[in-house]
C-alpha cells in the first residue's frame, strides 16, 4: 500500500485508467476513511482539481526520513558520515509561517509550534503552563530546526489538514497573512 517510490503508487495507477469524477470520489473516500479529513472548508467546484494533483511522486522513505528527524538538520537528503558534527549557528535563517488547524488530527499543530524557542507554551492552557514541571533548561531551549525563523503563528478554528491550502476562506485566513510575511521578509 506504501511504496517507497511513492506514498500512495495506486493512486498515481488509479489517476491514469479512471475517470477524473470518479478518481476525485475514490481518493477523497480514502483520505475521509484514512485520516478522517472532510471537505467542509473547500470549495465543491474545486475539489476534482485538487485531487488530480493529490498522487505525486512522494515516497514513504522520505516522510519516514523526515519523520525520524533528518528535517531538523535542513534539507539533509544524504549524509555520508553520520558521525559529522552540525552546525546550528545559521547566520540567515528562512522566515516560516505556520498555519494549523485546530480539528487537525494528522498533524499536531501546537506540538510542533513548541519546538520552538519562545513558543515553548503556545495553545496551552493557564493550568497546562501550570502543570508543567519541566524548568527550561538551555538544553530544551534548542530547537530542533535551527535554520528556521518562527515569524507568525496562525491557528484557525475547525480547520482541517488540507484547509489551510485547500479552504474556501483562505483569501481571509491565511492568504492575507502570508503575502504580509513575504513583503517583509528581508530578500538578499
Amino acid at each position: 500500500m506504501f511504496g517507497t517510490g511513492s506514498f500512495l503508487p495506486i493512486m498515481s495507477f488509479a489517476q491514469t485508467i479512471v475517470e477524473p469524477r470518479l478518481f476525485c470520489f475514490l481518493a477523497y473516500s480514502m483520505f475521509s476513511y484514512l485520516f478522517s479529513w472532510w471537505d467542509s472548508h473547500w470549495l465543491r467546484r474545486r475539489k476534482l482539481k485538487y485531487f488530480q494533483f493529490t498522487p505525486r511522486p512522494v515516497s514513504s522513505r522520505l516522510i519516514a526520513d523526515w519523520i525520524a528527524g533528518w528535517g531538523r538538520k535542513g534539507v539533509c537528503l544524504y549524509v555520508a558520515d553520520q558521525n559529522t558534527v552540525m552546525n546550528t549557528d545559521f547566520k540567515q535563517k528562512v522566515p516560516l509561517v505556520v498555519f494549523y488547524g485546530t480539528a487537525d488530527f494528522l498533524v499536531n499543530g501546537e506540538r510542533f509550534v513548541r519546538t520552538f524557542p519562545g513558543y515553548e507554551t503556545h495553545g496551552m492552557s493557564p493550568e497546562q503552563v501550570a502543570k508543567e514541571s519541566t524548568p527550561l533548561t538551555p538544553d530544551c531551549q534548542k530547537t530542533l530546526f535551527p535554520m528556521l525563523d518562527l515569524v507568525h503563528v496562525e491557528r484557525v478554528d475547525g480547520y482541517e489538514h488540507m484547509d489551510t491550502i485547500w479552504g474556501h476562506d483562505n483569501h481571509k485566513t491565511t492568504y492575507p497573512i502570508v503575502l504580509k510575511n513575504l513583503e517583509n521578509a528581508r530578500w538578499e
